[in-house]
C-alpha cells in the first residue's frame, strides 16, 4: 500500500510541476510591455522611458517623471492649456529649474554650471531681467 501511495504522489508532483513549468513560460516582450492606471481625473502610463499622468479631460499629459534622449532625469509640469510650467533635470551634466508664466515664457532659471550656483529671472516676456552666479572672484 506504501508503493501506490509513493507512486500516486510521485505522479501527482511531475504532472502538477509540468503544468506550472508550462504556464510559467514568458515571453521576451512579456517585460516591454506599458502599464496604463485609470483614476477619475485621468490615466496614469508607465512605460520605459518614464511616467506619463495624463488628464481625462483634455486628453493631455500633464506630468511627466522620466529620462531623457542624453540619459538624463527629469520632471515636466504641464498646465491646462498644455504649456510647460515647469522642468526640473539637467543640462550638460549640471542641475537645473526652469519656471514659465502662463504664456509659456521662461520666468525664472535656477541651475548649477561649472560647480557654481546660477539665478536668473526673466520679465513676462522671457527677457533676461536679473542674473547672479554664486563664484566668487
Amino acid at each position: 500500500m506504501k508503493q501506490y501511495f509513493t507512486g500516486f504522489f510521485t505522479a501527482l508532483c511531475l504532472t502538477t510541476s509540468f503544468f506550472l513549468f508550462l504556464g510559467a513560460r514568458v515571453d521576451q516582450n512579456e517585460f516591454n510591455k506599458p502599464i496604463m492606471v485609470k483614476g477619475t481625473q485621468g490615466y496614469t502610463y508607465l512605460d520605459g522611458d518614464g511616467i506619463y499622468i495624463a488628464s481625462e479631460k483634455s486628453n493631455n499629459v500633464k506630468v511627466f517623471f522620466g529620462i531623457d534622449n542624453q540619459d538624463n532625469g527629469l520632471v515636466r509640469l504641464h498646465n491646462a492649456s498644455n504649456k510647460e510650467m515647469a522642468y526640473l533635470g539637467t543640462k550638460n551634466k549640471d542641475g537645473m529649474l526652469q519656471i514659465n508664466n502662463a504664456d509659456g515664457f521662461k520666468t525664472c532659471f535656477i541651475s548649477s554650471e561649472d560647480n557654481y550656483g546660477i539665478i536668473s529671472l526673466f520679465d513676462r516676456n522671457g527677457k533676461l531681467g536679473f542674473s547672479q552666479s554664486g563664484q566668487k572672484n
